[in-house]
């Protein structure tokens, strides 16, 4: 069995086939079951064994820690009631995009019984929270821009890519978040829309 995804951008649809991730895309209906549980990494955690040291969007959102990563924070997103389709697309664009360097780092599966629930990642604050994270426009334009085009690169387009949605490091790389919307073997139009949206996203929050 197999998750299955139907994207609809400019009247073409496309099933995406985790699995066989550029082997086999069609353009039939929507066939995601949302039923189906699938996890690509190794370590699974209880949502219940997660200590909450902040909650970020109540249900969704959470930092949290856990005796597998010692003293450090991460982020743990949630699939809430009618929200499932989106945490399972979006994990399934973590294991295309693992090892890039264009996404948080993703450190587990978040359960309940023997549902997925969700995901832990790194934890990276965003920039205005800390002061060791530059806020310089100039500096995350281009680092954000950067990580969108190694995405470009391996075929993916993220199609919700703002400056939001790009969270700056403190060594000045950026990773990308929010892959709910993305699509494999995008359009040029896709790559040219995300790579617009981006840079002049970034240009109106630092103004």
């Amino acid at each position: 069995m197999f998750l299955a995804y139907f994207e609809l951008d400019e009247g073409a649809g496309t099933i995406f086939q985790p699995a066989l991730v550029g082997a086999h895309h069609t353009t039939t209906g929507d066939v995601f079951e949302a039923g189906i549980k699938r996890s690509w990494h190794h370590r699974e955690i209880d949502y219940d064994d997660l200590t909450v040291v902040q909650t970020l969007q109540p249900g969704r959102l959470e930092v949290v820690r856990h005796p597998d990563f010692g003293n450090t924070s991460v982020l743990v997103k949630l699939g809430p009631d009618g929200y499932e389709a989106d945490m399972h697309r979006e994990t399934e664009f973590y294991r295309i995009l693992d090892g890039l360097g264009t996404t948080p780092l993703f450190l587990g599966h978040i359960t309940r019984g023997d549902r997925i629930v969700g995901f832990v990642s790194e934890y990276i604050i965003a920039e205005g929270k800390s002061a060791a994270v530059g806020t310089q426009t100039g500096r995350k334009k281009a680092a954000c821009l950067a990580a969108l085009r190694r995405m470009h690169a391996n075929g993916v387009a993220h199609r919700d890519a703002h400056g939001g949605n790009c969270l700056l490091r403190e060594n000045g790389t950026a990773v990308l978040i929010d892959f709910e919307l993305s699509v494999v073997n995008p359009s040029q139009a896709q790559v040219a829309k995300d790579l617009w949206v981006m840079s002049h996203t970034v240009q109106i929050e630092g103004a």
